[in-house]
């Protein structure tokens, strides 16, 4: 800050009134402008909608009443993710 500034301030508000001031609080505040700015766009912009049918065999698949993994299938298949 200018010193002419810095001495306009220190006369209307006083010695030390900004001693807490600093850089770090301005670019704390552009990234949560920028953040704001950000959400505001994406609050705006159109979603995209597929269509798609209920009786599409790909997407419909029927209830079962136990769908469960036992433990061994389970470590099994995680073994083969793991390891390729």
């Amino acid at each position: 800050m200018s010193p002419r500034i810095r001495s306009a301030i220190d006369r209307y508000f006083g010695k030390d009134a900004f001693s807490w001031f600093d850089r770090s609080y301005i670019s704390d505040w552009a990234i949560i402008l920028i953040i704001w700015l950000l959400s505001g766009m994406v609050s705006v912009s159109p979603v995209y909608k597929r269509e798609f049918l209920l009786s599409d065999q790909q997407i419909n698949h029927q209830y079962r009443e136990s769908q469960y993994v036992d433990a061994n299938s389970l470590v099994n298949y995680l073994s083969k993710i793991c390891h390729g």
